[in-house]
């Protein structure tokens, strides 16, 4: 049984053959899923064996999933998931590991597809990993600019507490980032021994890969993430200036089809290319970090205990402190936010570059 108050195992029950990692979004899953793949052959000589050649099996998870798939990518990623999937029950591995935060987009009848297709309820745990729920507003707000959106972060963390039907990605983040819902849809299918949250510590960067590592019985200091794989948020400074870009795209289109012109194409896996590139500066002490709208903290507060709450009544295996999930950082920026209004010029041409080499087919990342 896990010791929650400890936040560690005391005797673990050896784990089944399959270990699905489902994220969600922004948990670390890009140093986990790092750290397995650069690993591999040493993972191999410990009888582990990480599923797929990539980092991790994007689209053939979407393909499932049926979010931002369709048509024939839909069934050629589907097909690709069989692959992964029979490759996962053949493995002569002692386990088996798969990881991909867009798993936890499934829906119930998905999930249990997806639990099916590698062996079943005994031959499957299931791996979530949280970081507190206040945290989710401004990362995945920055996570959908980088995807297109215009709203500002006020407006779209109004909409989704509200949960406005529009923009679409209210109802995606529900999808994801309702904790508890997520817990209890996997638990109900693999059951609650099958199933452990990790309650992600901030202040210890090795905790993910330390708590993946005691889990499968791997040495010290084997699951090591590459140094240069990065998926860092953006800066409240850079986002605005994406969020900026995307309102003049926007505009444009709408005078080009006013006009009768065909609308410019900027797809989102273009976006998110060109904004790798952003990524990559180093930004000035002076960039503000995006903040929880302080409006937003009291019943951003009360979701979280109940979402805590909720996590605890499944009896599903727990590490960490799981009741930092339920931390709301004390606004700084008094009653209201104040968004940058001005971007240096060196960001603004971190941002055309990017566009830039996009549009000019440019690929050395």
């Amino acid at each position: 049984m896990f010791d929650r108050s400890a936040g560690r195992a005391a005797d673990p029950t050896p784990l089944p053959r399959r270990l699905i990692h489902i994220g969600p979004f922004k948990t670390g899953t890009t140093t986990v899923q790092s750290a397995f793949h650069r690993n591999r052959e040493a993972l191999a000589e410990h009888g582990i064996h990480y599923i797929g050649a990539r980092l991790q099996p994007t689209q053939a998870v979407k393909a499932m999933t049926g979010v931002g798939s369709s048509g024939e990518a839909q069934q050629a990623g589907q097909r690709r998931w069989a692959e992964l999937a029979e490759q996962a029950r053949r493995s002569g591995a002692r386990q088996a590991v798969v990881s991909s935060e867009f798993l936890c987009e499934a829906d119930d009848e998905v999930a249990q597809r997806i639990v099916d297709s590698l062996g079943g309820r005994q031959d499957t745990h299931v791996v979530v990993t949280l970081r507190p729920l206040a945290s989710m507003f401004p990362s995945q707000w920055q996570q959908f600019v980088q995807s297109g959106t215009t709203h500002s972060l006020e407006d779209w963390t109004q909409a989704v507490l509200t949960h406005a039907p529009a923009p679409p990605s209210v109802a995606l983040f529900w999808r994801r980032h309702r904790h508890d819902e997520l817990v209890r849809r996997w638990a109900g299918i693999v059951g609650p021994e099958n199933l452990t949250v990790i309650a992600m510590d901030p202040r210890d960067k090795g905790q993910l890969t330390r708590e993946f590592a005691a889990m499968l019985d791997l040495p010290d200091g084997l699951l090591v993430p590459a140094s240069e794989v990065t998926n860092r948020s953006l800066t409240w400074d850079e986002a605005e200036a994406i969020r900026a870009f995307n309102a003049e795209f926007q505009q444009l289109n709408r005078a080009r089809t006013e006009s009768g012109l065909e609308p410019l194409r900027f797809t989102v896996e273009e976006r998110l290319s060109a904004w790798r590139y952003v990524k990559r500066r180093r930004p000035d002490a002076s960039e503000l970090k995006i903040p929880l709208p302080p409006g937003a903290a009291d019943q951003v507060r009360a979701l979280a205990d109940e979402v805590v709450d909720n996590i605890l009544a499944t009896g599903v295996r727990v590490i960490g402190e799981i009741d930092s999930l339920r931390q709301v950082p004390t606004p700084a920026l008094g009653d209201s936010v104040v968004a940058p209004s001005t971007v240096t010029p060196a960001l603004a041409a971190s941002v055309a570059a990017g566009v830039l080499k996009v549009r000019q087919g440019v690929d050395d990342d």
